[in-house]
C-alpha cells in the first residue's frame, strides 16, 4: 500500500507542471484584446485638384475573444502642431470576425499619430495599435519665409511683372539677392511659383534660380516675360534643405536695387498645419 501512494504522488510530481504550463499559456493569451491597424493611404493631399486623395480608410482587426458588435475608438495626434493633442476622431463597429473599418477625412495638413484602441471588457485587458499618415496641402512660403538667412528681398502682394500681370503673396529679389525658404521638417514634396522681372525694374534683363543643395531653376529673363513652374521643375524639390530663390548679380549696374525680380505667389505641398501652430 506504502508503495502504491508513493509512487502516485511522484507522478503526481512529475505530471503537475506538464498539465500547468499549457493551462496558464492558454489563460495568458485570452487575458488581453489584440488590435492590428493600417490605413488604406498613408499620404493625403488636401488640395488635390480633382478631389481625390483626400480621405483614408482606418481598418484592421481585433482578436482575444468574441467581439461582435463591439467597437473601437479612433484617436489622432498632429505631432505637426506645438500642441499635439490628441482627439478623438470617432468609432467603428467590429464584424463578427473583429474586422473594422472607418473613413477619416482630414482637414489640415500634418503627421498624425493615428490610434486604435479597444477598451477592456469581459474581464480581459484593452488593446491598441497606432499608425501614422502624413496630410499635405499646399501653403504659402510666406509662412516658412526665412527673413534672418535672406538679403535683398523682402514680401510684396501684387507687384506686377513686366507684363502687367501679378499674384497675392509674392517676394521681390533685387540682383545679388536672395528669398530664402525654411521648409525643413514638413516633409515638403513639390512647389509652385511663377517669376519675371518686375515692373519697377530699370534693367531689362537678368537671371533668377531656384535651388536647395542642387539648382532646380534657372533662367536669363527679359522685360515683359513671366515663367510658370512646370510640373517637371515643381517635382525637383526635396524635403531636406532649404529652398532659395536668388537672382544674379550684374557687375555692369552700380545699384542691384535697379534689378529686381517678382517671386508670385510661391507655394509648396508640405505638411504644415494652418490651423494649428505649427512645430517642426
Amino acid at each position: 500500500m506504502r508503495k502504491t501512494l508513493g509512487l502516485l504522488a511522484a507522478l503526481a510530481l512529475v505530471a503537475a507542471p506538464l498539465v500547468a504550463m499549457p493551462l496558464d499559456a492558454a489563460h495568458a493569451g485570452s487575458t488581453r484584446y489584440k488590435v492590428s491597424a493600417s490605413v488604406s493611404d498613408d499620404k493625403l493631399d488636401l488640395t488635390s485638384h480633382d478631389g481625390s486623395n483626400r480621405s483614408t480608410r482606418i481598418r484592421g482587426k481585433v482578436t482575444g475573444g468574441p467581439v461582435k458588435g463591439r467597437k473601437v475608438g479612433i484617436y489622432a495626434r498632429n505631432v505637426s502642431t506645438k500642441a499635439a493633442k490628441r482627439h478623438y476622431l470617432g468609432s467603428a463597429r467590429l464584424s463578427s470576425t473583429g474586422r473594422f473599418s472607418w473613413t477619416w477625412r482630414p482637414r489640415d495638413g500634418g503627421r498624425y499619430e493615428i490610434d486604435v484602441v479597444k477598451k477592456a471588457g469581459s474581464g480581459k485587458a484593452g488593446g491598441s495599435d497606432p499608425t501614422r499618415v502624413y496630410v499635405f496641402q499646399f501653403v504659402s512660403l510666406k509662412y516658412l519665409y526665412d527673413k534672418a538667412a535672406s538679403s535683398g528681398a523682402g514680401y510684396v502682394d501684387r507687384e506686377k511683372f513686366g507684363n502687367g500681370t501679378y499674384y497675392r503673396d509674392g517676394y521681390h529679389v533685387n540682383g545679388g539677392g536672395r528669398a530664402v525658404f525654411d521648409i525643413t521638417g514638413f516633409h515638403c514634396m513639390r512647389f509652385n511659383f511663377k517669376t519675371g522681372l518686375s515692373l519697377k525694374s530699370e534693367a531689362s534683363r537678368g537671371t533668377v534660380r531656384a535651388r536647395q543643395a542642387t539648382t532646380h531653376f534657372a533662367r536669363e529673363m527679359k522685360a515683359g516675360e513671366v515663367y510658370k513652374a512646370t510640373s517637371t521643375v515643381q517635382k525637383k524639390l526635396t524635403a531636406t534643405g532649404k529652398l532659395i530663390f536668388s537672382v544674379d548679380r550684374r557687375d555692369d549696374i552700380d545699384d542691384q536695387s535697379r534689378l529686381r525680380f517678382v517671386i508670385g505667389r510661391p507655394v509648396a505641398a508640405c505638411t504644415y498645419p494652418t490651423d494649428s501652430e505649427p512645430f517642426r
